[in-house]
Formats: C-alpha cells, sequence, structure tokens
C-alpha cells in the first residue's frame, strides 16, 4: 500500500506494535513529573456507551460497568510544541504531529490492560480517530521554506480550497457504531446520556469544552459555542444524520464501512446557523464538507482526493473543491494570482492546503536553507498557503471589534462607578476605603494560593478601580481610545473609526450610537453583517472620501470597489503605495534578539558575551541604561539607531509583558517603514527632499541609509525578530525565585537600579519583592495566543524564531546554545561573522563579560520597604517566618495521588480526587507552599490586663515564640542561606481544606552549621507528625474559599492524626512507601 495513495485494507482496526510504542510514548510525554512539570501532551478521558447492532435488543447501560462503555482518550498537542520539538517521533520531543487523535481501549483485551503494566505499551489500545499531521504555512518552520518544499515535494500538487469552519471527525468505535468528534472533544448524543446516568447533571471534565479552537485545516474560530449549548462535535452529528438521510444511508451502513476500512472521515462543519466564522457560508454550502480520508495509523496516510470526493458524493457529503497542478511554478503562479483579490471562483477564499508526497528517492547532498520534512520516502505530507487578502483582514476586523466591546464594557463599569459615586458621596468613599482594607488584610493570606494570571487580573482591576474612581471625582468616565490595528491599512483604520463612533457616537454628534448592529458578536454570531454594513458604508459618498483621505482602498476591497465604478476620482490601485503586506516578500537584512526573561536570567551577561565574540556585527543596548522616567521611547529609539549601524542587535530588556514585545514590534515595523533611517535621519531627508524631484529624492535616500547593502540602498530594510525564551513556566514559583534571587544577591550592586539588599531578612529583601512582582505579572511567550484581544499579543505572533533556554542550565551553557542558534537563524551576508565560537573562546568571552562594570547607577542604596502613612512600621518586616517549599502542587498531587491508588479505599480515594479537581479548577491550589515557623500574631503586645490573665502554659508559649522569633530573625539576616530537606508525608483533608503533613524537615549542609538539626526541633517542639511532639508541621495544598483561614489546615492535620475514628470522615491517604523529597528556604514572610 503506498502511504500517498492511503490505506485500501478490508480488515477490521487491530492493534499493532507502532501504536502499543505511540501510547506508551504519549503517556510518557502527559505524564507530569519533577522533570517534565509542564507536559507538551495532555490527555482527556471520555466515556461512550456502547451501542446494540441493529435489531438487537438496546442493552441498559451501568455507569460502574466497564464493559458497557468504551474508555475514548483525545491526545492534545500545545500549540507551540510543534515549534519547539526537535524532533519528532516515537521516544522523541514529540510523539507524533498528529492534531486530533483519539485512542479506545479495545472491550476484548479490556481484563488483560487493566492488569498489564505501564511498560508493556498499553497493548489494549488502538487509534479510533486519525486527524492530519500538523501542517504549517509557506515559510513558517524550516521545513516549509520554499527551498524545502522545492527539494522535498513531488508532483502531483493538489490544493484543496481551505474551508472555513471547524474540523469533524467521523469513524467507528465498531462495525455498527460511530463516533463523532471535534477536534479534541467529544459531545456525542449517547455520551451525555451516559453522564446523565453516572452524575445528572454534574458537569464532569470529560465533557465538551466551552469554545473550541478551529482546525487548521478551517482556520481560526469565528466565536464561542457559548451562544449555544450545542457542541460542535453534536452539531457535527446532526449534520452526519441530514446528509446520511439525503442518500438513504444509515449511520450503522456507515460504521460498517469505515470500520472495514479503518480510518477516520474528516469534514468542516461550515454553518453560519449554528456559529459564525470568518467567511460567509449561505445555506445551500452549509453542512459537513468532506476533505480527507485517513488511515487510522500511526504513520500519516490519507487517500487521493479522487477517492475523498467520490466517497462523499456516495455518502451525501458536500465534496471540498481542489485542483491539481504539475510543478511548483505553477503552484506559485496561480497562489499569487488569487492572492492578488483572495478570491476564486468569484468566492472569498481562506487560503489553499497544498498535499504533495516526498520523492520516491531521497534527494542526494545538502542544499542550503533546505530542511526534510519527518517523513518518508512517497509518504504524503501538507504545507498550506494563506491569503491576506480579503481572509486575514477580515479576521483582523473580527478581533478590532470584540476589543471594542470589552472595552465598552469596561467604560459602562466605570461609568457605573461614576454615577454611584455621585450619589453615594461620602457614603461611596468610606466604602471604598473599607474594602481597600479588606483587599489589604486579605492579599498577603490569598496572594500564595493564586496563579499568575489571576494575580495580574486582580492588580488590573484594581487599577481601573482607582482610575474609575479618580473619573468618577471628574464627574464622568473618558471614552475609551480605539484600539490599535496590526495592519497600517486604511480600510482597517476607517473600520475602526466607524465601528467606535457606532458604539459611543462620533464627537461632532452626526453618528449615534447603535449597539443592535453589535448584538452576538462575542458570542460568533453577527460577525458578517456588520462588516457587510461597513462594506457598504464604503460604497457612499462619506465612505468614499474618507477612505480617500487615508490614502485610497489596497488588494480585495479596492478590486471590488473599481469593478463596480466606485473609485472614480479617488487614487487609483496602480497609483497608491504598496500594500504593508509585501514586507514577506523581501529578503531578510538584519537580525533583532528580543529576550523573554525576568531579572537573574543572566541576559545582560550572554548579550555582553555575544558582543565580545562578534564586535563587528553585533550592536548591543540597555533598558537600564537609560535614564529618563519613561524609559520605554529611549529605548525603542535606541534599539532602531543601534539597527541603523550593526545588522545584529541584541535589545536587552526583560520583555515579560505582552506590551513590551508588541512596542518592539511595532517600532521595527516604523523603522523599515523609513528605510532603514534613524528618527533624526528621516526628519533631516524629508527636509532636504522638500522641493526635489523624485530622482533625486532617491540618490538622496541611498546616501543616508548607509547601513543598507551597496547597490539595494533604496529598498527598505526587513529585520528577522528573533525571542530568546528562557523557560520560566517549567519550575515552582519557589524555586525559581531561589535561583533569581541568589543570583541577584551574588552580582552585588553591579546594576543599574536592582541592587541587592542584604541589610533585610530573607524573603522580605527588596530585590525578592521586586523579583516577586515581576513573577506575578509575567506573560509569558505566546500567552495570549488565541484569547481574541485585538492587537494585544501581536509581538509573539511577529517573532520569526524562538531560541528557548533552560533556568538551570549554566552561562556556558547558555551562551553554546544561543550561538549555535544565532549562526542558523543568520540572515544573508552575516554568516561568517557570526562563527561557532570554541569552548575556550565561550570561557573568554563570560570572563570579560564579569568583569563588566555598571556606568549608570539610578539608585544608591537598596530601595526600602514602602511603608504606608498610618501603617504599623512593626508590621513593615516579616508577618511570620518560614520555610519556603520548592514545590509545584499540581504535579506532585496527581504523581501522588497515582501511587496511592494501591493503598487506598476507592471511596477515599475518589473523595481526594474530587477536592483537588475543585482546587485546581477554582484557582485554589496554593502556589507558593511553605511551612509556618513562628508567626507575629504569637507576639502581639498585650494590655496590662490581659498580660495579668495569662497562665504559666501561655507565657511559656509566647516566651517560645520570642526565642523563635530572634533566632530565625537573625539566621534570615545571615549572608549564607540557611536551606533545608523536606519530606511529604500523608495528605489530610475535609471539605474546606487539604493539607500534605512533613514526616521530615532538617537543615541542610552548609546551613546546618548555623542551625543544628537538634536545635531546630528542639525550637519547633519536635521533629513533626505525631508521636514526634507537639508540632505538626505541614503544607497547605488549597482552601476552598478566601474565607477558609490558613490555620484550618493545622486543625485538620491535628484531628487526623489525633483521632483515628475520624479518619474517615475527614480524610488521610498515607504516604506508603512514596518519598517526595523537596527543597526548603528559611524566608521572613509577609
Amino acid at each position: 500500500m503506498s502511504a500517498a495513495a492511503g490505506p485500501s485494507s478490508s480488515s477490521a482496526p487491530s492493534v499493532d506494535p507502532q501504536t502499543s510504542a505511540l501510547l506508551a510514548s504519549l503517556h510518557s510525554s502527559a505524564e507530569k513529573s519533577d522533570a517534565n512539570p509542564k507536559p507538551l501532551i495532555k490527555s482527556t478521558l471520555h466515556r461512550v456507551p456502547r451501542q446494540s447492532a441493529p435489531g438487537a435488543p438496546q442493552a441498559a447501560h451501568s455507569a460502574s460497568s466497564s464493559d458497557d462503555v468504551y474508555e475514548v482518550t483525545s491526545w492534545k498537542t500545545v500549540e507551540f510544541a510543534y515549534r519547539k520539538a526537535a524532533e519528532v517521533g516515537i521516544g522523541k520531543d514529540l510523539p507524533t504531529l498528529a492534531r486530533g487523535l483519539f485512542t479506545v481501549k479495545d472491550g476484548a483485551q479490556h481484563a488483560t490492560q487493566e492488569a498489564s503494566s505501564e511498560a508493556s505499551g498499553r497493548q489494549g489500545d488502538r487509534i479510533v480517530v486519525r486527524g492530519y499531521d500538523k501542517f504549517f504555512n509557506v515559510g513558517e518552520i524550516s521545513w516549509t521554506k520554499p527551498a524545502s518544499i522545492e527539494r522535498y515535494s513531488a508532483p502531483p500538487y493538489l490544493l484543496t480550497f481551505k474551508e472555513n469552519g471547524c474540523i469533524i471527525f467521523i469513524s467507528a468505535l465498531s462495525p455498527t457504531q460511530l463516533i463523532v468528534t471535534s477536534k479534541h472533544s467529544l459531545d456525542s448524543q449517547q455520551a451525555r446520556q451516559l453522564q446523565e446516568q453516572q452524575n445528572g447533571h454534574k458537569q464532569q471534565a470529560d465533557t465538551v469544552a466551552a469554545a473550541e479552537e478551529a482546525d487548521e485545516i478551517g482556520g481560526e474560530q469565528g466565536g464561542s459555542s457559548s451562544s449555544t449549548k450545542t457542541s460542535h462535535a453534536a452539531k457535527g452529528e446532526e449534520w452526519l444524520e441530514r446528509h446520511l438521510a439525503r442518500v438513504g444511508r444509515s449511520k450503522h451502513e456507515l460504521a460498517e464501512q469505515l470500520w472495514s476500512r479503518g480510518e477516520t472521515a474528516v469534514a468542516e462543519l461550515c454553518d453560519d446557523s449554528f456559529e459564525e466564522h470568518v467567511l460567509a457560508y449561505p445555506p445551500e454550502k452549509s453542512g459537513l464538507h468532506l476533505h480527507g480520508l485517513n488511515s487510522n495509523t500511526v504513520a500519516f496516510q490519507t487517500r487521493p482526493m479522487e477517492d475523498v470526493c467520490a466517497f462523499a458524493t456516495s455518502w451525501g457529503f458536500i465534496p471540498t473543491r481542489y485542483i491539481s497542478l504539475d510543478s511548483m511554478d505553477e503552484v506559485k503562479q496561480f497562489t499569487d494570482r488569487v492572492g492578488t483579490t483572495g478570491e476564486w471562483q468569484g468566492e472569498a477564499i481562506e487560503g489553499f492546503v497544498v498535499r504533495t508526497s516526498m520523492p520516491k528517492d531521497t534527494p542526494q547532498g545538502q542544499v542550503e536553507g533546505a530542511a526534510s520534512p519527518p517523513y518518508i520516502p512517497g509518504q504524503a505530507w501538507f504545507y498550506k498557503v494563506k491569503f491576506d487578502e480579503p481572509y486575514l483582514m477580515y479576521r483582523d476586523w473580527r478581533e478590532l471589534t470584540k476589543k471594542m466591546l470589552t472595552d465598552k464594557k469596561k467604560w459602562e463599569n466605570a461609568t457605573h462607578a461614576s454615577t454611584s459615586s455621585g450619589q453615594a458621596g461620602e457614603l461611596s468613599q468610606l466604602a471604598t476605603k473599607t474594602e481597600a482594607v479588606k483587599l489589604q488584610d486579605s492579599s498577603n493570606e490569598s496572594s500564595e494560593k493564586k496563579s499568575k494570571s489571576q494575580l495580574k487580573r486582580e492588580q488590573k482591576a484594581r487599577r481601573n478601580d482607582e482610575s474609575q474612581r479618580q473619573a468618577a471625582a471628574r464627574g464622568a468616565a473618558p471614552l475609551p481610545a480605539p484600539p490599535k490595528a496590526r495592519s497600517n491599512r486604511p480600510e482597517t483604520r476607517l473600520f475602526i473609526q466607524w465601528c467606535h463612533d457606532r458604539i459611543y457616537g462620533s464627537e461632532d454628534g452626526k453618528v449615534k450610537p447603535n449597539p443592535a448592529i453589535f448584538e452576538g458578536i462575542n458570542v460568533g454570531k453577527g460577525i458578517i453583517r456588520l462588516r457587510d454594513m461597513f462594506l457598504a458604508y464604503l460604497k457612499t459618498e462619506e465612505g468614499i472620501k474618507k477612505i480617500a483621505g487615508l490614502g485610497g482602498p489596497r488588494g480585495a476591497v479596492a478590486a471590488k470597489l473599481e469593478g463596480q465604478g466606485i473609485l472614480t476620482g479617488t487614487t487609483s490601485q496602480s497609483e497608491q503605495p504598496a500594500a504593508e503586506d509585501d514586507r514577506s516578500t523581501r529578503p531578510y537584512t538584519h537580525l533583532l534578539i528580543v529576550p523573554i526573561a525576568i531579572p537573574g536570567c543572566g541576559k545582560t551577561s550572554l548579550f555582553l558575551s555575544l558582543s565580545h565574540l562578534y564586535p563587528q556585527v553585533v550592536g548591543h543596548t540597555q533598558s537600564d541604561d537609560v535614564k529618563s522616567k519613561k524609559t520605554a521611547p529611549t529605548f525603542l529609539k535606541n534599539i532602531c539607531n543601534e539597527l541603523s549601524k550593526h545588522r545584529v542587535v541584541l535589545a536587552d530588556r526583560n520583555n515579560h509583558l505582552l506590551k513590551h514585545r508588541d512596542e518592539i514590534v511595532e517600532a521595527i515595523k516604523e523603522w523599515e517603514n523609513r528605510g532603514g533611517l534613524t528618527e533624526e535621519q528621516h526628519r533631516a531627508q524629508k527636509k532636504a527632499n522638500a522641493g526635489k524631484s523624485s530622482k533625486q529624492a532617491g540618490v538622496q535616500n541611498a546616501q543616508d541609509s548607509g547601513s543598507l547593502e551597496e547597490g539595494k540602498a533604496s529598498e527598505k530594510p526587513r529585520v528577522k525578530i528573533v525571542a530568546m525564551a528562557w523557560s520560566l513556566d517549567m519550575l515552582p514559583l519557589n524555586t525559581l525565585h531561589r535561583l533569581m534571587s541568589d543570583r541577584i544577591l551574588a552580582r552585588g550592586d553591579n546594576h543599574q537600579s536592582l541592587i541587592a539588599d542584604t541589610k533585610s531578612a530573607t524573603g522580605s529583601r527588596s530585590h525578592e519583592t521586586i523579583l516577586w512582582r515581576f513573577l506575578q505579572s509575567l506573560e509569558t511567550l505566546n500567552s495570549a495566543e488565541g484569547k481574541g484581544e485585538g492587537d494585544k499579543g501581536m509581538g509573539d505572533a511577529n517573532f520569526d524564531e524562538t531560541i528557548t533556554l533552560q533556568v538551570e542550565s549554566s552561562q556556558e551553557e547558555q551562551l553554546t546554545k544561543v550561538c549555535q542558534e544565532l549562526r542558523r537563524a543568520a540572515v544573508a551576508g552575516i554568516e561568517k561573522d557570526l562563527k561557532q565560537p570554541s569552548d575556550e573562546q565561550v570561557r573568554a568571552a563570560l570572563a570579560a563579560a564579569a568583569g563588566y562594570r555598571v556606568s549608570v547607577k539610578k539608585v544608591e542604596e537598596p530601595a526600602a520597604v514602602n511603608v504606608k502613612k498610618g501603617q504599623d512600621t512593626a508590621r513593615a518586616g516579616p508577618r511570620y517566618y518560614g520555610i519556603a517549599v520548592e514545590l509545584d502542587l499540581r504535579s506532585v498531587m496527581g504523581k501522588f495521588l497515582k501511587l496511592a491508588a494501591q493503598r487506598t479505599s476507592t471511596e477515599v480515594l475518589q473523595r481526594a480526587r474530587d477536592m483537588f479537581a475543585f482546587l485546581r479548577d477554582s484557582d485554589r491550589v496554593v502556589l507558593r507552599p511553605h511551612i509556618t515557623l513562628v508567626h507575629s500574631s504569637a507576639l502581639r503586645a498585650l494590655s496590662p490586663e490581659e498580660e495579668a490573665q495569662l497562665d504559666d502554659s501561655k507565657r511559656a508559649e509566647r516566651s517560645t515564640a520570642k526565642s523563635k522569633w530572634d533566632r530565625y530573625s537573625a539566621l534570615s539576616r545571615l549572608n549564607e542561606p540557611v536551606d533545608f530537606d523536606i519530606t511529604l508525608g500523608h495528605l489530610v483533608f475535609d471539605e474546606l481544606v487539604m493539607a500534605f503533613s512533613i514526616s521530615n524537615v532538617h537543615p541542610t549542609q552548609p546551613a546546618s552549621k548555623h542551625l543544628a538539626s537538634e536545635e531546630f526541633w528542639k525550637l519547633q517542639g519536635g521533629k513533626g507528625g505525631a508521636g514526634e511532639g507537639d508540632w505538626r508541621p505541614h503544607v497547605t495544598v488549597g482552601t476552598r474559599d478566601e474565607s477558609v483561614r490558613p490555620f484550618e489546615a493545622n486543625r485538620v492535620m491535628r484531628e487526623a492524626e489525633d483521632d483515628q475514628s475520624r479518619r474517615g470522615e475527614l480524610g488521610l491517604i498515607e504516604a506508603g512507601e512514596t518519598q517526595i523529597t523537596l527543597r526548603g528556604r528559611l524566608m521572613g514572610m509577609s
């Protein structure tokens, strides 16, 4: 059977060694562990009831019987993993490129499977749904560069119409039963019936997600499915029944056909009445567009398009349109021609999926710039051609509209706050102050239980509240400014203003607010109607005048208006400046490295080392060297100035926020559009060109653009923007904080502003506080992907390549890797200047960087702890001393519960799983776990009356607390940190709280020379745990809500340990032989 031709066997699906190996590799990659805390692959279990054969009595399905259900697992790979993985294949970085992969436990082998070990390869599983391998745009990755496609593809080239909907998979669980899924979810009618049998109407983790990402075959999703209770899979099943009914066929017959083939039918669900995307589908084209028949095998195999279309016609589906071309030149000519208008056969199109195959004979030798796809000779593989005209423009309009509606909601809240403030007067002010006090009092206790994104949202909300109160004091909340588009196209700029006027009303009052035209936008409805209204506006006298004032329409819009004779008197398309999108056709001339880091990662040391290694081509500019109060404008200007002088520029700033990356990309685009001139050169050129002929101006431009290659000075430069991102989400927060803090301490005062604080207690030092702020506000690379926030995060989408660095790697390892990656990413003409250094040269460069001393000092001493007016100065320091435990509770809990399954009753284990699932889903899992040693509340000042009422035991407790406080205060101020080894014990929980006991905790070397284990245990009143003294050290996993105080964990721990009769009621899971050993550090905390 040819890999390109697809399967032809009539045998039923069977389990093969390759499938077993893939499943073992998937399970390994999805397993959380210390080495893999953030798995790139995630799995979800779905339970589907078995159906009886036609004519047989329908069995009553038992919720508890595994024989009556299929256990189907869906596998999802996080999007960035496809680009991050160095190798693809079983046992490698990424086990498979399949997008849309479901496996099922074979019922005949079910008992054997349950008894088998993990190492057995999970023989009881088989692939039941198999989507396409992930495919990429031309030029998006190494093997879709034009040189790679030319070398590693073979005719014919089948171009399939890229339908704009959501992917639907149809396959067979048995010869009589179908399974219908979306890309990663299953929500069939039978599965919902089983769910109701098991749990009433309780929502389960394996139900369909509220909003599913559209597949690459169908592009980005137009809106959330929250507008209807019907999921994508269920809607797909509805359409399937309609299609089959049209040709007089049944689902049982289709199941038999797909089962015998061992294939998955791949279709696109296009139904604007259900959910609008970007392009419109009339009723006659609504339904399931069949575009693939894939073999349910590990290796990607798919049938030829003529077979797919014949199958579609036979079974009532809508056939997908396609054309066949014989060469790459024909493909390019055809797609370029269609791309000018973004229409094919008079219809707007998102693009084409190009289906090709590997040459049957492996090309010999190597060609510069050509990389082979991960396929064998003769195997089919895909790439895609997406059109900016008009699809991407329409998609931008959709996202910008959503952004404006989100801003309107915030503005309405602010306006309401303003009105309420005016009505409530002093009462409102008092309430605001009271709420602020509550937030301040609760922030210390609750912040460490919240995710970084949640903390950021709350900080942003408080800032918004403050701005709203200020606006209220002025009498009104200001209107939000229109968002800034990623594109500078005249049509898009006018679309933003047109929407803004109809949301709020125009400034001149001629346009009144019209909220009705925006109804349904945020739930995927009305998107196309709104766009058509704007396009109709462009045909009006006012629209023609305004678009002409912005330079006139371009591309598809211009062609359409010209064809209708509407552009008479305006700038013709041929006279317009070239579209901004022609940037993609220009060769790269410069390289910009943009780090994504936090203080302590070592970015400046790396950049100084690179400057030492490559002084001829590298320019380095530091944000910390900027002395002005607002550093961003100057820093961005400095980047552009360096690009005008150097081919490679290092933009030395943390860039940990999306905003930072967005503004860099925007500045680069402006610099490119200036022809590579600095702002000063550009102003001088414009002044000099005033009154000159165009030819004279071109000569002047060539003289001023000295940084460009000779002979090409009049062309615009193009910068390859490379993200240098540290993996900041791969370690527990306490571990990350410790590593960065130790590095900041090591460099001491050799920094422009962030100087190490060696006077305060560890945990309360000013540089540690600043570091926590960075961690709490951190927005990692691509963290805005798919959120529909208009232009937010557009910087990440414009990075051409990414260099990923590990936080724990040595500087020598990091520098070596960066040099390798720079050489690989080098633009034409500078490869020879970026030679790979020897180990000796790497060490010399790092030594040179270590000798660097900053020349700019913004502060002389570490910033003092900020004590607000009226705040008790005693509270400015630590509130308590504790051990910061380096632990990712989300990861450890999964491992602990899995190992505990063999020694714990099913009822207790399920309660523990349910409690943890609630904590996880409610963002109540502690992110910065700690062991409390002594709290300041035990030392609070007492009145003479309270002092007199103390008995001997209470006096002894206060004395002990004082001894602890003084000792830990002194230890935390040592230059050498006090670290601990910690071993987790059993897990206890009730309906309010969940916590781990600590079975062993003691100071490590060299800290033990300052604090011996015996002294530590004596201070604490025991080694910890039941029978080891009065002290019960523990780590809180999470609490039900903010009303549950942290000390509840201590209560539950004592009750569970001391009263065995309550263990079943409370819930206690023994650690058994499980040994989870961790690291911790003594810190003053607040």
